[in-house]
């Protein structure tokens, strides 16, 4: 009887875990893969991305900078706001080009899929959603926008410390059939 109860706590405590770690994974994704896959966040803002060339290649980059939201105007009252990730060799940025009347510090927040194509200003004037781009201007090697998703998650704590925005991209670049990936996370305690 005495080691049938010892069981039943075990398989117990083992259902407990896997739920909790369940749980933990679907509020904590971003800061999760933060701490473990692309290493530990430990400057008030930066960023780490791997990026795979399509030789197969890989290269990890890390930087100290995030700034945003710097924004702008767009046609028919419409505008942006957009986010400037530096790498430690190339910036990159996440845009946001957003309806009038948008509240945006909520819009920008959540999973978003990439416009894989420039958003040209005309087409601002007839736009009915929100279009997010994620994109590295001065790079040589990559052109245009990625496709992909990026996640945004507000005031997170990772490795003890407080973040106002935790962001995780899942990007690709294909340009003359050649595919070039970045991934990865970007944080910071601070946003302008």
């Amino acid at each position: 009887m005495r080691t049938k109860l010892i069981w039943l706590c075990l398989v117990g405590a083992a259902f407990l875990f896997n739920s909790c770690k369940k749980d933990e994974e679907n509020t904590g994704r971003a800061a999760s893969n933060g701490g473990s896959q692309y290493g530990v966040v430990t400057t008030p803002e930066g960023c780490s991305f791997e990026i795979t060339y399509p030789d197969g290649t890989t290269e990890v980059r890390t930087g100290t900078s995030v700034s945003g939201w710097n924004g702008g105007q767009l046609l028919n009252l419409n505008f942006f706001r957009q986010l400037s990730i530096y790498d430690g060799q190339d910036s990159w940025f996440l845009r946001f080009s957003m309806v009038q009347g948008t509240d945006w510090e909520n819009e920008v927040l959540g999973e978003h899929d990439l416009y894989n194509f420039p958003f040209l200003l005309q087409w601002s004037a007839d736009m009915d959603e929100t279009v997010v781009e994620f994109y590295s201007p001065n790079n040589d090697e990559i052109e245009g926008n990625s496709y992909g998703t990026v996640v945004l998650t507000p005031n997170i704590q990772v490795a003890g410390s407080n973040y106002e925005l935790f962001g995780e991209v899942d990007a690709s670049f294909t340009v003359y059939g050649q595919t070039t990936t970045v991934s990865g996370v970007f944080w910071a305690q601070e946003l302008d």
